[in-house]
């Protein structure tokens, strides 16, 4: 019997014996009920159960596919956001050559219009680019290449006719292993190319102008030998006379190749430069008579300068030969005549300025700018017109140092040379060097020396090169003075201590193997302080290291020189020293 109608039974009648017979029957189909109503109930309660169960697993499945469609939308938004954020641009197309998806910088960087991006396939866009590349051929043959090999990854360089470059990336996007595209990336690599190039050409213009000091100081010192021994010549021989003309042709020519040998110093900035504050207008102006000899009549001459001054440390000599250097390029460059621009302004450059890419530094510059309609310069030529004898003139036109020598001396006064040109369009040549302040000097008078003979006193020459000592004996000989010879320093400071009498002038190179120059003057002065030292050499180091010992009782001669030079700039700095 169910428990609960037991309970309900003994409730009632005290026990279940006590219940009548009569309502046995009827407790039998209660019993039955309960029983049936325990079925029911159980299977209500599995049902309920297995309901629960499936209730569950469908809000399980239902979280995870949240939980997975959350996950996809985030990936989506990081890639997204991270193919905006690169300053690269980036294109993938299907193997269809549709594009399927690009960032903004894609665009940007391609200068893409409207109905290019709207157009979404690689005709539209090869065909836009194609009027744009230097090699357009090249541009649709690497995309060929690369959707024939779809398992590869490619690079190639993409340049623009506006200057412009690309490096150009792609590789095969895959899925489960089977390639359904390929991403593309384009980066502009103009600025760091430019900046590449930069450092190459300078490194290179720096080894040729170590070549070319090298080979410019030792030809000083043969030239230094040639023009004075011709001088010891011409001034024994009669003038009129057949060999006084051939010695007067051997001094010209040797001239001239001393004027060679100064360009390559100057390109190689070994060259001795006289720094002075100038007026860059008054360079100008003091140049111009000369521009027009030198310019023929149809090309036209037209010079602006401000108002104010101008003001540079520079060589004045070495500024106007420059200035006619790019004057005589230009003149060249315009056979059928056109207009020659000389132009000085004062100009601030900024650190965003595009002049200041191409290695101008930011700051206060003075800008002398030449400017031409002529033929204009090819591009693949602009990279060398300032090496050594290169030239794009006719053998016979020129040295192909004009470019070199005004590269040097910018250079050499801390200054900048920037070139534009175009064929066909002309040239034009800017000069930046750094503004500086002060009173401008006075435009130089040149004397002629003159060698004067008589008593000078005695002089010790210290020199290593011994065509040089002997010419340099030879010269104060000739100017009076009793000389002393030391092929190296430790030899001079040997005579100079060994030697009784007075000692005024000390004559050395100031680059000697052992004891320098320098240290063989500051050795004789300890012993012989009325001594005045003559410091001789061809390289422009050595400039700067004499202009900290200069005073009353040093002088500076540079390479090459000549006997009367020599003999000049020893009675000059002694004065009234000898009696």
């Amino acid at each position: 019997m169910h428990k609960l109608l037991a309970r309900q039974l003994r409730k009632q009648f005290g026990s279940l014996d006590a219940v009548p017979e009569s309502l046995r029957p009827l407790l039998t189909a209660v019993d039955a009920a309960y029983v049936q109503a325990d079925d029911e109930r159980a299977m209500l309660e599995l049902s309920m159960e297995n309901v629960s169960v499936e209730l569950a697993d469908r809000y399980n499945r239902l979280r995870n596919a949240i939980d997975e469609k959350d996950g996809v939308s985030q990936a989506l938004s990081v890639l997204a956001a991270t193919l905006e954020s690169t300053a690269d641009g980036i294109v993938v197309m299907d193997l269809d050559g549709r594009i399927v998806r690009s960032n903004s910088r894609f665009a940007a960087l391609l200068q893409l219009p409207e109905e290019v991006l709207n157009a979404r396939d690689e005709t539209a866009l090869f065909g836009f680019l194609s009027s744009r590349v230097e090699d357009p051929i090249a541009l649709v043959a690497e995309a060929s290449a690369a959707a024939q090999y779809t398992g590869r990854s490619t690079s190639d360089v993409v340049r623009f006719t506006d200057g412009r470059v690309f490096e150009r990336y792609s590789l095969p996007q895959r899925i489960d292993g089977r390639t359904i595209g390929r991403v593309w990336t384009w980066r502009d690599v103009t600025e760091q190319r430019s900046l590449t190039a930069q450092l190459e050409q300078a490194q290179k213009m720096d080894a040729v102008g170590r070549l070319a000091g090298g080979i410019a100081h030792d030809f000083n010192n043969l030239m230094t030998v040639i023009l004075s021994n011709a001088e010891f010549l011409q001034e024994d021989l009669t003038e009129g006379t057949p060999q006084r003309s051939d010695v007067d042709e051997i001094l010209k020519s040797a001239r001239r190749a001393t004027t060679l040998t100064q360009q390559l110093l100057a390109f190689s900035r070994n060259q001795m430069l006289r720094l002075t504050v100038l007026d860059l207008n008054a360079v100008v102006y003091a140049v111009e008579p000369m521009l027009r000899r030198l310019i023929v009549e149809h090309i036209a001459i037209e010079i602006h300068t401000p108002a104010e001054l101008c003001l540079v440390s520079a060589d004045r000599s070495q500024m106007e030969q420059a200035l006619l250097n790019l004057a005589i390029n230009a003149r060249d460059a315009m056979p059928r005549g056109g207009v020659l621009h000389i132009q000085t302004a004062r100009a601030r450059v900024m650190a965003d300025d595009p002049i200041a890419a191409r290695g101008v530094p930011a700051g206060d510059w003075i800008l002398l700018q030449v400017r031409d309609t002529g033929t204009g310069i090819k591009r693949e030529h602009l990279g060398r017109i300032f090496e050594p004898f290169f030239s794009t003139k006719a053998l016979d036109r020129g040295t192909g140092l004009g470019l070199s020598m005004l590269y040097g001396i910018v250079a050499q006064s801390c200054g900048h040379v920037v070139v534009d040109s175009e064929v066909g369009a002309g040239s034009c040549f800017s000069i930046y060097l750094p503004e500086t302040h002060g009173l401008p000097e006075l435009e130089p008078v040149d004397v002629a020396p003159v060698m004067v003979a008589g008593r000078a006193g005695t002089a010790l020459v210290a020199e290593d090169e011994d065509a040089i000592r002997h010419l340099m004996q030879r010269s104060l000989e000739r100017g009076g003075f009793t000389v002393l010879c030391a092929a190296n320093g430790q030899e001079a400071l040997a005579l100079a201590r060994a030697y009784v009498g007075e000692i005024h002038l000390l004559v050395t190179d100031m680059l000697m193997p052992g004891l320098s120059g320098r240290d063989l003057a500051v050795a004789v002065r300890a012993q012989r302080p009325e001594t005045r030292v003559l410091y001789v050499s061809g390289h422009s180091e050595d400039l700067v290291e004499w202009t900290g010992l200069v005073n009353a009782h040093s002088g500076f001669l540079a390479k090459p020189f000549t006997a009367r030079t020599l003999d000049v700039a020893a009675r000059e700095l002694l004065g009234d020293s000898i009696p």
